[in-house]
């Protein structure tokens, strides 16, 4: 019985280590679709602020966009929202706000992707 406890302690044991340690290899080689973008204004990605500068934009298969420049970097999740046409250009764009927040990511010969926009939502409750 001690011996049958040991045992599954070990594979516990292994198969918490493997888990952690699978969060780890994500790989650069997932992203695949890539653009360069210089952004001459401040913006936000869900909530969080960015400066101006040259920010590098990539998109994995499975919709991950990941931002960074400027000493930042930003993960989110996208859905697509419009096919792949001739003549597409690649870019950013961003909601006409006083935050500019990025709404969507277009690469050229893939589509663009949508990302969510944190809204800010004023509630009031009346007291009855």
């Amino acid at each position: 019985m001690k011996g049958e406890q040991i045992i599954m302690k070990m594979f516990k044991t292994f198969g918490l280590m493997l888990i952690i340690s699978s969060g780890s290899l994500v790989n650069a080689a997932e992203y695949g679709n890539s653009i360069r973008v210089k952004v001459p204004f401040a913006f936000a990605v869900q909530g969080e602020r960015f400066a101006p500068g040259e920010y590098s934009v990539a998109e994995s298969a499975t919709g991950i966009i990941l931002l960074q420049g400027e000493g930042k970097a930003r993960t989110v999740l996208s859905i697509p929202l419009t096919p792949a046409k001739a003549g597409d250009v690649s870019g950013l764009r961003f909601r006409n706000t006083p935050t500019h927040d990025l709404e969507e990511v277009a690469v050229a010969g893939q589509g663009s992707r949508g990302v969510a926009v944190r809204e800010s939502r004023k509630v009031t409750f009346q007291a009855q």
